[in-house]
């Protein structure tokens, strides 16, 4: 994944910029305000909001913003005690650690809202409706929501349920970075289906990385684990397959230099 991390860099320094100015213009309770601009400023890849602006250009801007600000609200939230209770997120005590679970739990659904309030500042009316209702399947039921609500509930899956649960859990927002920046570059959706299958290839690929790249620390932690479940074997031919896959929709999509 490191090849990712490179091609993505530029674009992770214009989110960076873009994070800034957008924590400048947050108005409210002063503590939360400043709960809202901790959850965003830690030691992020800002891989989701890269993509988008890689796809789109800069008419992305709004869209990986509001990518960026669901993505920062979803971990909060799986950090609090109720869900994953992780004390460390992003090299640094989690949210509800550094101020108090009652503002964690209030921040997370402060960056929603803005989250929704930068999306309606795409340009193309058309994309922005578009991008509403993609961007709220990702989050909902059928997929950030839903899929955490399967990892805590997990036993022992097969393997058509822990891919449905890398590509709502993990998938989903990456499944809307892409679709975001190919709306923010165009009001054309006659591919969308087409982007769709290549994000979710490159949704698997990213958690089944991280899967062989921490294999032994979750299984100490008792953490779902495609290595745990099925064996690295497994995990290195679904990610040889899926990136496959990945290349093909991305030579024909335009954007095949994301894994150059």
């Amino acid at each position: 994944m490191s090849l990712i991390f490179h091609s993505l860099e530029p674009f992770r320094q214009q989110t960076e910029e873009l994070i800034r100015e957008a924590i400048s213009r947050f108005k409210g309770p002063k503590r939360l305000v400043e709960a809202c601009a901790y959850a965003l400023c830690g030691e992020g890849k800002r891989i989701r909001p890269s993509i988008v602006l890689m796809i789109g250009g800069k008419q992305g801007a709004p869209a990986a913003l509001c990518v960026e600000f669901l993505h920062t609200a979803s971990l909060i939230a799986d950090d609090l005690p109720c869900m994953d209770n992780d004390a460390m997120r992003r090299n640094r005590p989690s949210l509800h650690i550094a101020f108090d679970e009652e503002t964690a739990l209030l921040a997370s659904y402060a960056l929603i809202a803005e989250g929704y309030e930068s999306l309606s500042q795409m340009e193309h009316p058309a994309s922005c409706q578009r991008a509403l209702l993609e961007i709220s399947l990702a989050l909902g039921l059928q997929g950030v929501t839903g899929g955490q609500y399967i990892d805590i509930n997990l036993d022992v899956p097969d393997k058509e349920n822990f891919l449905e649960l890398i590509d709502r859990k993990t998938g989903a927002l990456f499944e809307s970075a892409f679709v975001l920046g190919w709306l923010s570059r165009s009001s054309d959706q006659q591919q969308i289906i087409e982007v769709k299958q290549a994000a979710r290839s490159f949704g698997r690929i990213f958690q089944l990385s991280d899967d062989l790249d921490d294999a032994e620390s979750d299984q100490k932690k008792g953490a779902p684990n495609g290595c745990t479940f099925f064996g690295r074997k497994w995990v290195e031919e679904k990610i040889a397959e899926e990136l496959t896959l990945f290349r093909r929709l991305a030579q024909e999509l335009g954007f095949s230099h994301l894994l150059h």
